[in-house]
């Protein structure tokens, strides 16, 4: 449990209490990065707060302001690894940056020894946290699906489609009109969100229902090469990504 909780804090912290405007800003203003970082340790003492132990307090707030030192290192050197190869690598350093993050939150509980308690305090009364080992792991995997798929499909689409799409755009007006990415970005958050869901109860069959569905949505700008390229690469991502949240959860966490 204290693993996925440890994870939980640190999507929510890297992904969620960060807004577009700060993850913009931190980028020309250290005072946002220490703000940021702030934010981020606060995600984690309040997940591990649920499920620790007294013994465990000192160790875990170690871990946290630990985490919250590496945090601004780590994004620090990602922005300057940005500015520096023009932001030809920010896939891979997006990857590297939370698979660093995540080995480190993980490596640093087990060396301190921490291993969360079997309930937390309720209203007053013990809650055995057992109880809600599924529910947690299917929350976890809401929050994969959602933010951090996202920023990976749109990293991946601007890679592979920047020149395409700038000529797509002065070629049609009609797409460019009826085209919004922000309403394609919560449009491809509820397929993922529907398709882990889907999974996680075992019917993948009807993710089809799902993608045929999202495609009729499409169906006009579909006969326009250029976008239909866009639009399979990322739909079959999206896609992807889900069904592998899925999976995983479904056959190592969902216990």
């Amino acid at each position: 449990m204290i693993y996925k909780v440890l994870l939980m804090g640190h999507l929510i912290g890297d992904f969620y209490v960060q807004s577009g405007k700060m993850a913009a800003k931190k980028k020309k203003d250290m005072c946002v990065l220490r703000k940021h970082c702030i934010y981020y340790m606060l995600s984690l003492l309040l997940l591990c707060s649920i499920v620790i132990t007294k013994e465990e307090a000192a160790p875990c707030l170690l871990l946290i302001l630990g985490m919250g030192v590496l945090h601004g290192i780590l994004d620090l050197a990602k922005i300057r690894m940005e500015n520096r190869t023009n932001h030809r690598y920010d896939i891979f350093l997006l990857l590297f940056d939370q698979c660093l993050h995540i080995t480190a939150l993980f490596g640093g509980c087990y060396l301190l020894g921490i291993h969360g308690g079997q309930y937390t305090n309720l209203f007053g009364k013990p809650f055995a946290l057992s109880l809600v080992e599924r529910e947690v792991s299917v929350f976890l995997g809401i929050l994969i699906c959602a933010k951090p798929a996202s920023l990976l499909v749109k990293l991946v689409l601007s890679k592979i489609s920047e020149e395409t799409e700038r000529l797509h755009r002065e070629a049609s007006n009609l797409i460019k009109a009826e085209y919004n990415p922000q309403t394609g970005s919560v449009i491809g958050v509820l397929e993922r969100e529907i398709i882990f869901i889907l999974g996680i109860i075992g019917q993948f069959g009807t993710i089809g229902f799902v993608l045929a569905a999202k495609s009729l949505a499409r169906f006009k700008q579909l006969e326009d090469q250029q976008f239909a390229e866009k639009y399979i690469i990322g739909t079959l991502l999206s896609s992807f990504l889900a069904i592998i949240c899925a999976v995983i959860i479904r056959s190592y966490f969902f216990i």
